[in-house]
């Protein structure tokens, strides 16, 4: 965009007047028609330089990544769930992620990169759930076990992207601003469990926004393929089925803006307001499984369904919306044949030239990861209060970490 000067007259104008300058200091000196022209390049020179200049800074103040900044290159954050005043707009998904080119990664052996797969549906048929993968881990590096199943992800589905979510990712998405959930900054302090309850709430949150498909990363598609996949083009929502009946937490699909997405968002947001001892929250109940049951409940407006919404099939939620409920539970390598099993964890493989050890012991040593299980109950009380004597005691600038806290 050019700022546009309509032409300065010289004797009107002589703070602009090149030519008028000219003939102050050299009386004799006429321009003639070359001169005019030089006169008129140089105005509209200058004019072009500063409006760039003003574009420019404009449109730095306004993006959250700065102009000509990669998001695989931004510094990294300190983590601290403190909300980044600069993020007031809705990430595309590839700034969200990072996608960093291939070959940019470095890792340290046995760990390997993961790096996005960004398709677009041209010549396919249209389909209300986006043909993408969501998966998040710590780092792009990722144990060689973690890297096969996410590999059989993309080979699987060929048409679908595939976006990983690291840390800093995840951390990109809670520092948006949300009208749709105005107390999720506030509430997330509450969140002590980093691992477990904050990718909880992170897994509803991606898909509510994007849409797309949900998976854990030590899941892996069996019988689960593109050409045969039990997920419909007209399908708005898609849960498989956990061992309790209730609607897969560890993989679903879901359009944006989907309403079980929005419920089950509110639900762990109130379970969290009312948490008596955030240092030993019960994370099934919490921001598990439980919460999405709930939530999936109330946007089939359960008190009027009670008892049919956990049978599988396809059912109307509130606003004119769906969803579908699969049969199939998760598997494992001794049953089958299930849409998804995981990975077998419990196969003994050698670590060196003395120790054998599981495959999940692996995974952790290799990672630095641990299980939720073992994470939940890892550390000592740091603060022996409610999640609001917490909210309050952070206001109040209390320290949180010169712990136990007796209140």
């Amino acid at each position: 965009m050019l700022l546009y000067l309509p032409f300065i007259r010289p004797r009107t104008y002589r703070f602009f007047s090149f030519q008028s300058t000219l003939r102050a200091t050299h009386p004799k000196v006429n321009m003639g028609a070359g001169g005019k022209l030089i006169y008129a390049l140089f105005i509209l020179a200058a004019a072009q330089l500063i409006s760039v200049t003003l574009i420019s800074k404009a449109l730095k103040e306004e993006s959250p990544l700065g102009i000509g900044a990669i998001p695989w290159q931004l510094a990294e954050e300190d983590n601290n769930d403190e909300v980044n005043p600069t993020l007031h707009r809705h990430l595309t998904i590839q700034e969200l992620s990072g996608n960093p080119p291939i070959g940019s990664i470095s890792c340290l052996s046995p760990l390997l990169p993961v790096y996005d797969r960004v398709l677009n549906d041209f010549g396919l048929p249209p389909r209300k759930i986006p043909r993408t993968i969501h998966v998040s881990m710590k780092s792009r590096c990722v144990p060689p076990d973690i890297f096969d199943a996410l590999s059989t992800w993309k080979d699987y589905f060929p048409f679908h992207s595939f976006y990983f979510h690291d840390d800093q990712a995840v951390e990109r998405l809670f520092q948006m601003q949300w009208k749709e959930f105005p107390q999720l900054h506030q509430l997330m302090r509450c969140v002590r469990v980093k691992g477990a309850m904050k990718i909880d709430v992170w897994r509803m949150l991606i898909i509510y926004t994007y849409g797309g498909m949900y998976t854990d990363v030590d899941n892996v598609p069996n019988v689960f393929r593109e050409e045969d996949s039990p997920i419909r083009n007209d399908d708005e929502a898609f849960f498989l089925t956990d061992g309790m009946d209730r609607p897969s937490q560890w993989f679903f699909a879901m359009e944006p803006k989907h309403p079980i997405a929005f419920y089950t968002i509110h639900e762990i947001f109130k379970r969290l307001h009312n948490l008596e001892q955030i240092e030993r929250p019960k994370i099934v109940k919490t921001t598990g499984p439980d919460a999405l049951k709930h939530g999936y409940g109330n946007a089939l407006e359960w008190e009027k369904k009670w008892g049919d919404i956990w049978v599988p099939g396809k059912y109307q939620c509130k606003f004119n919306k769906t969803v579908t409920k699969f049969a199939e539970r998760k598997g494992d390598v001794k049953h089958g044949p299930y849409w998804i099993r995981r990975i077998d964890f419990d196969t003994v493989v050698p670590w060196n030239a003395t120790e054998n050890i599981t495959k999940r012991e692996r995974i952790e040593r290799q990672s630095g990861v641990l299980h939720w299980t073992k994470e939940a109950y890892r550390k000592s009380t740091l603060f022996d209060g409610s999640c609001l004597d917490f909210i309050y005691a952070s206001e109040m600038g209390m320290p949180d970490s010169e712990g136990p806290w007796n209140w």
